[in-house]
């Protein structure tokens, strides 16, 4: 795949076969605003509070960094990220003994 391309549904399935068992398969759950929607939900919410980090954003970090050469590997990873971003390249590098440095704006919002 080429920088502004779409994955394809043969890559995205490939990429989800690498990920580790620590990445979970989150579940939809349906939201009944009113108790006679019970049984007949039609909207569904993606539980990704859930992950292993609370975001999606893992799944993408594990992925970048399982296409990485050993030589990058060796070298680091230097990221200028903020939040869930941020958080998931950090549990891969701890979780794949690669050191990654985040570099944050001064202008980042505070945590609140």
């Amino acid at each position: 795949m080429t920088e502004g391309q779409l994955a394809s549904l043969t890559e995205i399935r490939a990429a989800a076969k690498n990920l580790p068992r620590v990445v979970r398969r989150t579940p939809m759950l349906p939201v009944a605003y009113r108790a006679e929607e019970v049984g007949n939900e039609a909207l569904l919410v993606k539980a990704e509070n859930l992950q292993v980090t609370g975001a999606y954003k893992v799944r993408a970090a594990f992925t970048l960094v399982n296409d990485l050469s050993p030589t990058q590997r060796e070298k680091g990873i230097v990221i200028a990220l903020s939040g869930k971003f941020a958080q998931g390249f950090s549990y891969v590098g701890s979780l794949s003994r690669i050191k990654v440095s985040v570099v944050m704006l001064d202008r980042t919002a505070p945590l609140r």
